[in-house]
C-alpha cells in the first residue's frame, strides 16, 4: 500500500516473512506489494520463490536486489541458485560458497553453506575438499548430532580417495563420529568394520561388528 509508513511497511514485511516460512500462499503477493516500498522485499521474495522451486523467478528477484553480492543472505541464496545441475553451475556455486565463507565467517547461514559446499564437492568428485570442509565444520560446531554427522561424512569422503593414508583418515573420522554418540555411532562403527574387512583384517572387523550389535543399533544394521 503506497500510503503505508515505514513502520507499517516493515511490520508487513515481517508478517510476509513469517508467512513465507510457514509456506503460506499469501506470502508471495504480499511481498510483491512491498517491493516498491522496501528493497529487502525483493530478497525475501527471491527466497520465497526458491522455496516454491521457481528458480528462474528467484534468480530474477535476486538480480533486482540492490548490492546483492555484499549482503549475507543474498550471497548465500546465490550459492544455491547457481547450482543448476550443470557442471558449470556447480563450479560457479563452489566459487560463490567459498567467497561467502571468506566474507561472512560469522554468518547465521554458515552451516547451510558448509553442507552445500560439501554436497558440491561430492558431486564433482573433490573428496579431499569435502573432507576438509567437514572436518572444519566438526571442529566449529557444538551440536553433538551435527558434529557426529560431519565426522561420519568426512569418513565417507576419505574412503572415496582409495589410498592407504585416506583409509586410515576414514577410520579416524568414523572413530570421532562414534565418540560423538547418538544414532550415527553405530553406523560409524559399521563403516569401520567394512573398511577393515576390505583390508582382509577380518578378526578386527568382527570385533567391531560385535561392538555394533552390543550397542542396540537401528534395525537396518542388525539385518
Amino acid at each position: 500500500n503506497p500510503g503505508w509508513s515505514d513502520a507499517a511497511s516493515r511490520f508487513a514485511l515481517d508478517s510476509a516473512v513469517f508467512a513465507a516460512r510457514e509456506r503460506k500462499p499469501a506470502a508471495g503477493p504480499l511481498l510483491e506489494d512491498l517491493k516498491p516500498l522496501l528493497p529487502a522485499a525483493s530478497l525475501k521474495l527471491a527466497e520465497w520463490k526458491y522455496l516454491q522451486v521457481d528458480l528462474d523467478g528467484a534468480r530474477k528477484e535476486l538480480a533486482a536486489f540492490p548490492d546483492a553480492s555484499n549482503q549475507d543472505d543474498a550471497a548465500a541464496l546465490a550459492v544455491f541458485l547457481a547450482d543448476d545441475g550443470t557442471e558449470r553451475g556447480r563450479e560457479s556455486a563452489i566459487e560463490l560458497a567459498l567467497s561467502h565463507r571468506a566474507r561472512f565467517p560469522d554468518s547465521p547461514r554458515k552451516r547451510e553453506i558448509f553442507f552445500k559446499l560439501t554436497d558440491l564437492y561430492f558431486q564433482t568428485g573433490n573428496f579431499l575438499g569435502a573432507r576438509g570442509v567437514l572436518e572444519e565444520l566438526a571442529a566449529s560446531e557444538t551440536d553433538p548430532a551435527i558434529v557426529a554427522g560431519a565426522w561420519f561424512l568426512a569418513g565417507k569422503a576419505s574412503s572415496r580417495l582409495a589410498t592407504p593414508e585416506a583409509r586410515e583418515q576414514a577410520m579416524l573420522a568414523y572413530e570421532e563420529a562414534a565418540r560423538a554418540g547418538g544414532e550415527t555411532a553405530a553406523r560409524a562403527r559399521f563403516e569401520q568394520a567394512l573398511l577393515l574387512a576390505a583390508e582382509e583384517r577380518s578378526d578386527e572387523a568382527l570385533v567391531v561388528l560385535e561392538r555394533v550389535l552390543e550397542s542396540s543399533p537401528p534395525a537396518p544394521l542388525r539385518e
